[in-house]
Order: structure tokens, then sequence, then C-alpha cells
């Protein structure tokens, strides 16, 4: 199954995604998320996080996908990573279902790129 459709919240993403939690890792770059899902929302809390998408799937699956306490915002410009350099990203939601249409989107991009 390839996930047809989702949508990136780029703004009141507050109320989407209140009481998602974190459900797993995906190993990805920073371009590759942006050309599968878009540009990230801009409403990071500006401490722990630098980038984060907020995303629900047709079948009504919330998904954040973030950095979280790596980057530039968290360990200051000289420790730490600028998005482009992260490869290892958090993946938020009510079940583990966000992990998996996540990756499976990413595969499906990856895919079409490749023709």
């Amino acid at each position: 199954m390839i996930p047809k459709h989702y949508k990136n919240y780029k703004e009141n993403n507050y109320k989407l995604t209140t009481g998602t939690g974190f459900k797993g890792y995906i190993e990805c770059d920073y371009k590759t998320l942006v050309e599968t899902f878009g540009t990230p929302d801009c409403e990071c809390d500006g401490y722990k996080m630098d980038r984060q998408w907020a995303l629900k799937f047709e079948d009504g699956t919330v998904a954040t996908i973030y950095n979280m306490k790596n980057g530039k915002n968290y360990l200051g410009p000289q420790q730490g990573l600028a998005p482009e350099d992260i490869k290892k990203w958090h993946v938020g939601g009510f079940s583990k279902e966000a992990v998996t249409l996540v990756e499976m989107s990413i595969e499906a991009k990856e895919l079409l790129l490749l023709k």
C-alpha cells in the first residue's frame, strides 16, 4: 500500500498534533523530506527542535517529523547540526502507523525520483 494523499499542515498544527507522542525514528536526509512532504512548519519550539512537519494522511493518521535536541537551537551554533546535516529524525503520532506511513511515503517518492 502506498499512501495516496496527505496534507502538510503549515498553520494551526497545534490542534492537529496535541496528544501525539514519539513513535519511532526514520533515517533520511533533509532534502528527501522536503521533496516528499514540502517545506517544514515554522512552528517549532525554538529550543529542542529546529524543523517539524505536521501531516495528516488520507486515512486520518496524524504524523509529525522533527529533530530533537541535536540542532542549533538546542546545542548552539558550534555543536548543533544544521537541518541539512541531520540524518535521523523522530516520528510522532497517535499510533505506530504514523511511522509506517511516513516511511512508505518516502520510499514511494524515492521510487518516482529514480524513474
